[in-house]
């Protein structure tokens, strides 16, 4: 009997620390301010949520007037504290970004900026170890150098200076369009099946900058630990 519990009790450890993956995907089109509306963006959020449900069950996607400043923060927040060692937390934000200096630095909610210091402070004593930014915002490459630690990676789609295009045709962001596509097997570069962030970026940055004629260079910022990160599992497709 002694053996059976502890058996049980082995079981239960083990199955509690099995690693979980949590996914918040935030984009607006559609903004409090008319002028400021943009196409695409939460197609493109839609489509990756899809994906990434093929590699965990915790995904949550707020769009538009859903993805306002409290929401989104709010959300972060009890992912970030819910998070335990074992864990990945994964946000992606599609819409308008902005940049003066490392203070300001901002991707722009449904109605109004949420400063990338906003994010950080959620992420600071979140115990996952791993947390990735994917940014598809104009500027999305600013000031972010500065907050980048505690296993914080970003992959933002422009420099501080750039925009962020989209492809009417195409109907998604240059961006985008090289993000589904990479984890979908095209970024698999030692085919090993598993995309990490150093193989999505490299594939990304090609794409994006051969597509725009070098208008646009996303950029990745993070640690060396931070590239061998594995974003997605082709085996789970």
């Amino acid at each position: 009997m002694k053996k059976i519990v502890s058996l049980i009790i082995a079981l239960t450890i083990v199955l509690g620390a099995s690693a979980k993956t949590y996914v918040l995907v935030t984009a607006v089109s559609t903004y409090q301010q008319a002028e400021n509306n943009v196409t695409q963006t939460t197609k493109n959020a839609k489509s990756f949520a899809k994906k990434m449900r093929t590699q965990t069950e915790d995904v949550s996607i707020l769009t538009s007037s859903y993805a306002n400043h409290d929401n989104v923060l709010a959300k972060l927040k009890a992912i970030c504290k819910g998070a335990t060692k074992n864990d990945k937390i994964i946000f992606f934000f599609a819409g308008h970004g902005g940049a003066d200096n490392p203070e300001t630095g901002c991707i722009y909610a449904y109605d109004k900026p949420i400063y990338y210091t906003e994010l950080m402070k959620c992420f600071n004593g979140c115990k996952a170890p791993e947390k990735v930014m994917l940014i598809e915002a104009c500027h999305s490459g600013s000031s972010l150098k500065s907050y980048i630690k505690n296993g914080v990676v970003c992959l933002a789609s422009s420099r501080m200076d750039e925009y962020s295009y989209y492809h009417n045709v195409m109907g998604a962001g240059f961006f985008s369009n090289a993000l589904l596509l990479g984890i979908q097997g095209k970024a698999d570069a030692n085919k090993d099946k598993k995309i990490t962030i150093s193989e999505l970026y490299k594939y990304i940055y090609t794409s994006v900058v051969g597509r725009t004629q070098q208008k646009q260079h996303p950029q990745l910022i993070t640690t060396k630990e931070g590239k061998n990160i594995v974003i997605f599992d082709c085996n789970k497709l």
